[in-house]
């Protein structure tokens, strides 16, 4: 159970820093700080660094197979996003499936990075 409340604590902490961090491109998108491809680019690489990151922290708290802890990962995070977009915008297009598939590789890659660098 106590894995469980950790793999859903990270989940949480996933949305909070994407909303965060969305929010912030935004504003400086909406003040001409970003240009249009510079903010397509950055909205597209925060799910996946966040992913990445909060992987490594998974892995970092896993007893063996890294890989297994960030592929689960990666997959409950794109189940849930899959379910957010099917909800509010109700359209999958090649984007979202590039974004999926990148989220699931770097969430894996994470977690196995995370096992490596465990002390």
């Amino acid at each position: 159970m106590k894995k469980n409340n950790y793999y859903l604590l990270q989940i949480l902490y996933f949305f909070i820093s994407v909303l965060v961090l969305s929010l912030f491109i935004t504003v400086l998108n909406y003040f001409d700080i970003l240009n249009g491809n510079l903010f397509k680019i950055i909205k597209f690489l925060i799910p996946i660094i966040s992913s990445f990151i909060f992987s490594i922290k998974i892995g970092k708290k896993a007893s063996k197979k890294g890989l297994i802890e960030g592929l689960k990962f990666g997959l409950i995070l794109d189940i849930l996003l899959l379910f957010i977009n099917i909800i509010f915008i109700r359209k999958i297009n090649i984007y979202t499936t590039i974004l999926y598939l990148l989220i699931i590789l770097f969430s894996t890659f994470g977690g196995i990075l995370g096992k490596n660098k465990k002390k």
